[in-house]
């Protein structure tokens, strides 16, 4: 079992105060054959040197740097890429990995090769470390479908594995995503394969006294809306109106042009949701990947109507203040 080796992607942003802990505690797996894969997305405060650090002292060890923060889902799809492992763990820079968690989670692929991905409970813990009250997700796939489908988180994100076969299949994460892709990445993995979770505290997962503000709040049912949209698209066509530019590999299927024009609600709607700048990240990257799927004329269309009523809906904000 010790010849197949576990890439592990472990995205950071100024991560400095954890971030030696959750190295140490991949360093110190009893399933030793790993390659651990750091992706600094553009941090400011000491996080890299830490990481040279890591380097010099463990060969398994090895980065990627983004000189600007990109987001956390082009960090993983960054560490995705790099990965060689038969199997393929997350981990984040904040939290604490049980010494026995990989060896634990790839038995059970193993002996379950109708499951692609699971995860793990943890133990909650505080800023300081103290470990406080377990966690109590669902553990069968239908369970934690189920979950995601009313709302609910299922994984910890930091807790899964999963093997390559399943990697090659679902592909990569959505770039198009600045929350929520982990749940559309757990929710098209579905679709090909089993997911859950051990009943075994295989993580230490730290709470921060973050506080989201009413934008933060939006932003998020906003793209849980989208997601969920986006799997009702596939479960109902075979694909989504994005065409799973973001997976590897995807069986593009014919989807009516109609259904691809519930885009427009979404780009308009998430202008007030998820604030201006954001909002223009998000529409290049919906763009890009309609093109991809669609020919360019229509995307083009799509892009005229927005500019219009963009215009408009400024228009009307000037009008309103006098």
């Amino acid at each position: 079992m010790e010849s197949d080796l576990v890439s592990v992607i472990m995205p950071v942003y100024n991560s400095a105060r954890y971030l030696e802990t959750a190295i140490v505690s991949i360093r110190t797996q009893t399933y030793s054959n790993f390659e651990l894969i750091i992706i600094d997305d553009g941090s400011t405060d000491s996080t890299h040197g830490i990481i040279q650090s890591a380097i010099e002292a463990d060969h398994r060890i090895q980065s990627i740097v983004h000189t600007t923060c990109l987001g956390l889902p082009r960090s993983l799809n960054d560490g995705l890429q790099l990965a060689r492992g038969e199997w393929i763990a997350r981990m984040d820079g904040d939290d604490v990995s049980m010494p026995d968690r990989f060896a634990r989670q790839i038995d059970f692929l193993m002996n379950n090769p109708g499951y692609g991905l699971i995860g793990t409970q943890g133990r909650f813990m505080t800023e300081e470390g103290e470990l406080q009250q377990p966690s109590n997700f669902p553990l069968d796939h239908e369970a934690c479908i189920g979950s995601i489908l009313k709302g609910e988180n299922p994984f910890f994100h930091s807790s899964w594995m999963m093997t390559r076969k399943c990697f090659e299949t679902v592909g990569f994460y959505n770039p198009c995503l600045f929350s929520g892709e982990d749940k559309d990445f757990w929710l098209r993995t579905s679709e090909q394969f089993q997911v859950g979770n051990l009943d075994y505290l295989g993580i230490g997962y730290r709470i921060h006294a973050t506080a989201f503000t009413s934008k933060t709040i939006r932003q998020r049912k906003f793209f849980k809306s989208f997601v969920l949209d986006l799997y009702r698209q596939r479960k109902q066509f075979g694909n989504d109106f994005l065409g799973g530019k973001y997976a590897k590999r995807w069986d593009h299927k014919t989807i009516p042009e109609t259904e691809a024009r519930n885009i427009m609600p979404y780009l308009l709607a998430s202008n007030s949701l998820i604030g201006s700048s954001l909002w223009i990240d998000f529409s290049k990257n919906v763009l890009k990947a309609l093109v991809a799927r669609w020919n360019k004329l229509y995307t083009w269309k799509i892009v005229a109507r927005l500019i219009v009523s963009f215009y408009s809906y400024a228009l009307k904000s000037v009008v309103r203040k006098f």
